[in-house]
């Protein structure tokens, strides 16, 4: 797999509307890479589902984002995946909301369930932050399903080390990457 992961530095509010077209612009720096995978962190660019998804398109590669979604009068946060075509092939919902999550940005708990998706590169397993490194399950789970790899979208302004550490021993656990 052949995967560009993009750290960009987010305008001050995750749902700053300038966020997607940076994201865009970044997007648009990796024309010509031969790339399988791009993967935007947890909360970055927030919104452009049509935009990401056509960039998936323009670009041939699979994108994943770390776009909201809302459902049912709740707000999620979610690792949003587009094929090759710019389809939308899945969401994963994040799990384990925090409290500045849940009372700032008015984010939902998924359902706890997690899913490995089908890339023509193999099944993609998407636990967001501390999903992944800061529970076993979400990792056992994937497994159990056949997932590939596991890529983690995650942003972080405290507890740098810890994740590293934690996606090291989660793919220690289960013989699997991480990305």
């Amino acid at each position: 797999i052949r995967a560009a992961l993009v750290q960009p530095k987010p305008y001050p509010s995750f749902d700053d509307p300038r966020n997607l077209g940076h994201a865009l612009l970044l997007i648009e720096r990796l024309r010509g890479e031969d790339l399988d995978l791009i993967v935007f962190p947890e909360y970055f660019p927030y919104h452009g589902d049509k935009e990401m998804a056509a960039a998936a398109r323009q670009l041939k590669a699979y994108v994943i984002a770390g776009l909201i979604e809302t459902e049912g009068g709740n707000t999620y946060n979610t690792a949003t995946l587009f094929d090759r075509s710019g389809r939308l092939l899945g969401r994963q919902r994040k799990n384990n909301v925090a409290s500045l999550e849940r009372n700032e940005l008015g984010i939902s708990p998924g359902d706890g369930s997690f899913r490995a998706f089908t890339a023509d590169f193999g099944k993609i397993g998407m636990p967001v932050c501390v999903d992944l490194w800061g529970q076993p399950e979400a990792a056992k789970e994937l497994t159990d399903q056949g997932a590939d790899v596991l890529i983690n979208i995650s942003i972080f302004t405290i507890l740098r080390g810890h994740s590293k550490a934690g996606a090291l021993v989660r793919a220690f656990d289960n013989f699997m990457p991480v990305v």
